[in-house]
Parts: C-alpha cells; structure tokens; sequence
C-alpha cells in the first residue's frame, strides 16, 4: 500500500481527468494518483473500485480495472 501526497502533479491530472469523464472531484483524485503513482514506480496501473462511471474512466485512461469481488 502506498501514499500519494496531493500535490500540484495530481492535482493537475486530476482537473484533467475531470474535463474528460463525468468523475466526482474525490474519484478524479483516486484516479489521478493511480496514474502518478504508476508513472513513479514505471509500472502498469491498476485500480480497485465499486463505481461504474469511475471504472469506464479508468479503462478509458489505459488503467487497468481489478474487481473487489
């Protein structure tokens, strides 16, 4: 598990995301420091979630999806 600070990168990824998908502000987030995460690390993202419209947001943006399930 990790911690991504909100800085100014994802902050930027995040009102990105948002001018590309109908994201809440708070999934936008979660998304955004998916991808900085995965773009330190150079690694493939991956993310966990239960939300539909964030889901089709992440496919959208080449993350990969995992369900909780």
């Amino acid at each position: 598990m990790y911690v991504v600070e909100l800085s100014r990168e994802v902050a930027d990824i995040a009102c990105s995301l948002l001018r590309r998908h109908p994201l809440r502000g708070a999934d936008a987030i979660q998304l955004a420091s998916c991808m900085h995460l995965a773009g330190q690390m150079e690694a493939s993202p991956e993310i966990v979630v239960y939300d539909v419209e964030l889901a089709r947001a992440a496919r959208a943006e080449d993350v990969a999806v995992l369900n909780p399930t």
